[in-house]
């Protein structure tokens, strides 16, 4: 996925909650490019507690493991401002837009 593609995907899915959107954010922190990867983190950021609950039922349903979601937020503890102290947090259901 380019990395314009990934600017379209975080604005819809920050602005306008949609779906398939975030989901293609979560594909793209599986990505080989680093930068994928990072522009996939930095914008599911912005999504808040809505991307942390997606991040969730992505690892529920086997598209996301536990580690690269860690990994996705944590390349270094300092940078990310989202976070997951309880793993219950993971696994809470998507709010319906």
């Amino acid at each position: 996925m380019h990395v314009n593609d990934l600017m379209i995907c975080g604005a819809l899915w920050t602005c306008q909650a949609d779906a398939d959107a975030g989901r293609k954010l979560i594909r793209a922190l599986q990505s080989s490019d680093a930068d994928v990867r990072m522009c996939a983190r930095l914008l599911l950021e912005t999504g808040g507690s809505r991307s942390k609950q997606l991040m969730g039922e992505a690892i529920f349903e086997g598209e996301l493991s536990t580690l690269q979601a860690v990994l996705a937020i944590s390349p270094t503890a300092a940078e990310s401002t989202m976070s997951f102290s309880n793993a219950g947090d993971w696994l809470q259901p998507m709010a319906e837009a």
